[in-house]
């Protein structure tokens, strides 16, 4: 079972993602940790590299997310 939070950025998911996750001492995984570890490994970037970066950063969530048993799921509004 999978819970699945997304939303616009800024909206609080990863904080309602996180504290639910612990209530339920489920795993948490938010599709921004993937992120951030990528923009740090990166000197400069670029809105395409960032654009790019995000992109990757779908592709391991969704590993993960399909890795998974039970989760909290967290990512942000996609168009």
């Amino acid at each position: 079972m999978l819970i699945v939070i997304f939303g616009l950025p800024g909206s609080g998911k990863s904080t309602l993602g996180r504290a639910l996750a612990r209530e339920l001492e489920w795993p948490a995984v938010d599709k921004d940790d993937f992120l951030e570890r990528q923009l740090d490994d990166e000197m400069s970037v670029t809105a395409e590299r960032r654009r790019i970066l995000s992109r990757l950063s779908d592709l391991t969530f969704r590993e993960v997310a399909q890795s998974l048993a039970r989760g909290v799921l967290v990512s942000c509004w996609s168009r």
